[in-house]
């Protein structure tokens, strides 16, 4: 369902023609508390640039588990394109 959700986001809405290359990121890292708001400093991750969603869920799907036991870390995969970008999901392991 996830995959589904994100070749939707891939695509223009107004000609359904695919949408402009994107790059795709794994980012995250260790947080101060379970709210999620500030992350430890030095715990900084970023994971390399991905060409596709696919490759990058698959390095989201490791990271996370390998920190699954660490209730205060937390990864999403973010995306850009065209020089905008956003986060497209957060996904918690």
């Amino acid at each position: 369902m996830y995959q589904h959700t994100m070749e939707a986001q891939m695509r223009d809405a107004v000609n359904e023609q695919p949408a402009a290359p994107r790059t795709y990121w794994v980012i995250g890292g260790e947080y101060e508390t379970m709210k999620f708001e500030r992350l430890v400093r030095g715990s900084e991750v970023v994971l390399r640039p991905f060409g596709c969603c696919e490759d990058a869920q698959s390095a989201w799907r490791d990271v996370s588990d390998r920190t699954r036991s660490c209730a205060t870390v937390r990864f999403s995969i973010a995306c850009e394109s065209s020089g905008a970008s956003y986060v497209t999901g957060s996904m918690h392991g």
